[in-house]
C-alpha cells in the first residue's frame, strides 16, 4: 500500500513540473523547470528518507506513550 502511494505521490510531482514547464514561455527558465524534475534514482533516496521520518515518528510516538 505504501508503494502505490509513493508512486501515485511521485506522479503527482512530475505532472505539477511538467505543467509548469510547459506553461512558461521564457526557454531558460523551461529548461531550468525541466532540471527539477527527479529521476529514478532521486526518488529512490526521497523513498528512503521518507521511511527514516516513519521510524523516526514512530520512535518519538512511543516516547511519548510510555511517558504517560
Amino acid at each position: 500500500m505504501k508503494v502505490l502511494y509513493f508512486l501515485f505521490i511521485s506522479q503527482c510531482v512530475d505532472s505539477f513540473v511538467d505543467e509548469l514547464r510547459w506553461e512558461e514561455q521564457d526557454f531558460t527558465k523551461h529548461d531550468g523547470i525541466h532540471g527539477l524534475k527527479l529521476i529514478s534514482e532521486e526518488w529512490k533516496r526521497v523513498n528512503t528518507f521518507l521511511s527514516l521520518l516513519d521510524v523516526c515518528l514512530l520512535f518519538v510516538y512511543i516516547l511519548k506513550s510510555n511517558m504517560l
